[in-house]
């Protein structure tokens, strides 16, 4: 299994060469989900929405009821060795960014964040990230030119706890985006923001990717250049 390069531990698999060990962390297995979308129009079967061929060849294989459910219970069901460190979980978590919707999601996030497997060296840092879609956006708020960022301010108060964009705010480089660092993991992750219109992601953006790669890669050389010293 995987050449001989990993071995079973406590927290899954791990380094079996010693020499190489030294200088690379434990793996770390990540889970990317999308497209929860908690309302009611979530509880139809597939072939409810596509009434042709295809719609009723992924209804029977999807089965009965919403697919996050089979996620969840699939999580659920592994052993620890082979359940995510860490998830990332993109927009849209609601599908008219409703109150109601929004602590239905949470309720699903606290369960499949509750089997997370533990690993070494994400000890203190969040292990479940958050980046909304379109959904999530209160549409009829955006109509309040008073209140620019306010369509994003649903998601934000019933969701504080994980992660995110903070969209509900004025833009900045420190806002329309969240950076996370696991040095020990030796991982970074930037969740963007771009829950608008049209999926279209702004220029800045596409600028903040770029310094934020050139900003990991010379971090990530000091520490080795520390490391050998």
């Amino acid at each position: 299994m995987h050449a001989g390069l990993l071995e079973a531990d406590e927290y899954g698999y791990r380094i079996a060469d010693p020499v190489i060990a030294q200088h690379l962390p434990p793996p770390v297995r990540i889970h990317h989900i999308s497209d929860l979308h908690f309302g009611p129009k979530s509880a139809d079967r597939v072939d409810a929405k596509d009434g042709g061929p295809v719609g009723a060849a992924l209804a029977q294989g999807a089965g009965v009821g919403p697919v996050r459910d089979d996620y969840r219970d699939w999580l659920g069901s592994l052993p620890t060795s082979r359940r995510p460190h860490l998830l990332v979980v993109s927009g849209d978590l609601a599908e008219f960014a409703k109150g109601e919707e929004f602590a239905a999601a949470r309720q699903w996030l606290e369960q499949v964040e509750s089997m997370l497997a533990a690993h070494p060296e994400l000890a203190d840092g969040p292990r479940l990230l958050l980046v909304g879609g379109n959904h999530d956006v209160d549409w009829k708020r955006a109509e309040d030119a008073s209140d620019p960022h306010g369509r994003h301010a649903p998601m934000a108060e019933a969701l504080p706890d994980w992660p995110r964009p903070r969209l509900e705010r004025p833009p900045s480089d420190s806002e329309r985006s969240a950076h996370l660092r696991y040095p020990g993991a030796g991982l970074e992750v930037a969740l963007l923001g771009s829950a608008e219109y049209g999926g279209e992601i702004d220029p800045e953006i596409h600028i903040m990717v770029e310094e934020v790669v050139r900003r990991s890669a010379a971090e990530a050389r000091k520490e080795l250049e520390q490391k050998a010293e």
